[in-house]
């Protein structure tokens, strides 16, 4: 999956960012209609197992990047995507005046306050990462 724009490399500022995904055997690229609008959809992650995709879109308002999920079979055929779910998720989503940018899917809460993130980010000390 991967972002296709007019111009730029920041596609959440972008309303022509749309999702498109590449079979990776074949080559062959599609446009992911179902989950693509006239605002920004843009940074995108993938499940563990490759059947969920979360992904954040400015389709609700134009302005406010939000967090939808859909799932995604072999074929590469997608379900029609919907927003993260919340306690009250009228009431969240009318009140929330934040935008999502890069989501991804964890295993387990995270455990991390505000200024021990902020730490971490600007600081040093880097942990090596291997890829499987």
């Amino acid at each position: 999956m991967y972002n296709v724009s007019d111009r730029g490399n920041f596609p959440v500022s972008q309303d022509s960012s749309d999702l498109w995904l590449m079979d990776l055997k074949t080559g062959k690229c599609k446009e992911l209609k179902a989950l693509n609008s006239k605002w920004s959809e843009s940074y995108h992650n993938w499940s563990e197992n490759s059947h969920w995709v979360v992904y954040s879109s400015k389709k609700e308002d134009g302005m406010y990047a939000q967090l939808y999920l859909t799932s995604i079979d072999s074929q590469g055929n997608v379900t029609k995507p919907f927003l993260l779910p919340q306690r009250n998720p009228r009431e969240f989503y009318r009140r929330m005046m934040h935008s999502y940018n890069v989501p991804d899917f964890t295993k387990t809460k995270v455990e991390l306050g505000a200024h021990e993130f902020r730490d971490k980010l600007i600081g040093q000390k880097r942990t090596n990462v291997t890829v499987r």
